[in-house]
């Protein structure tokens, strides 16, 4: 009688399938850990209250808003124009913050602290939600921005204007520490720029610069780090007020204090 042959193809065919699972199985995990890791890269932890990201913040966008005066509709309007390019202008993860100057040095502080935190297009939806994102950028901090915009150009007159002291307050805050030097800062003045304080007056002391360092220099005495300073005029209907000795003033406090200022004249009077 013939011996049987035993079939070995079926074991083969097994041993084929158990391979290519395994590497089914292989690349699956690898795609899992690789879509994982991409992911974690790409999260960024942030503040619940401010949306600026813990591990620091990419700028830092600080706009003084002098209200010691009210401002002429025309003017109003272009600032708040200007202001929503600014604000759309923050970076992902830079900080926006809007103070209010106030007669009173001690009250001024900010109305608005928020970080931009992105409004989703550099999402890749494979990875992630930008329309959520979108969602939370346009409630959380447009939403927010726009509506302390809005509030904070209503001005009232006021006995003082310590412009001076809101720009050194905003810099011991912004700017004292060595981390924050590091950030790239822009600080936006909205005033008419006519300093009236108890110890310097433009009106009573003139704009002289070396007149302002003899009596003030050391009580305003500020440092802005390489900080952009951009003043936004506002226009008075005063003649005894020299605008462009006025601009000049400042260009030299903001040079003086290791700043970089540029003045621009708004619209209306």
């Amino acid at each position: 009688m013939a011996r049987t042959r035993r079939r070995t193809g079926g074991s083969g065919g097994q041993i084929a399938l158990i391979v290519i699972l395994s590497f089914v199985i292989c690349a699956a995990v690898v795609g899992i850990g690789a879509f994982y890791f991409i992911a974690q890269r790409n999260y960024v932890p942030l503040d619940a209250d401010t949306l600026c990201p813990k591990a620091g913040i990419t700028s830092q966008t600080v706009v003084l808003l002098d209200t010691t005066d009210p401002l002429a509709d025309v003017t109003k309007q272009e600032v708040l124009s200007r202001l929503g390019d600014a604000s759309g202008g923050v970076p992902k993860g830079g900080l926006l913050q809007v103070w209010v100057l106030a007669a009173d040095p001690a009250a001024t502080k900010p109305a608005l602290s928020l970080c931009n935190p992105g409004n989703g297009q550099d999402i890749d939806p494979v990875i992630g939600n930008p329309t959520l994102a979108k969602k939370r950028w346009g409630e959380k901090f447009e939403g927010p921005v726009e509506a302390a915009m809005n509030a904070s150009v209503a001005g009232t007159e006021q006995h003082f204007s310590p412009i001076l002291a809101g720009i050194q307050k905003i810099a011991a805050e912004r700017l004292s520490s060595a981390a924050l030097q590091q950030v790239p800062t822009t600080i936006i003045v909205v005033s008419d720029l006519l300093e009236n304080t108890p110890y310097y007056s433009h009106f009573k002391d003139g704009l002289d610069f070396a007149t302002f360092e003899a009596k003030a220099g050391a009580r305003y005495l500020t440092q802005l780090h390489g900080a952009a300073v951009d003043f936004w005029m506002v226009q008075r209907a005063r003649k005894d007020i020299d605008a462009t000795a006025l601009a000049t003033f400042w260009l030299k406090w903001v040079d003086a204090s290791g700043g970089k200022g540029q003045v621009e004249r708004l619209m209306g009077m």
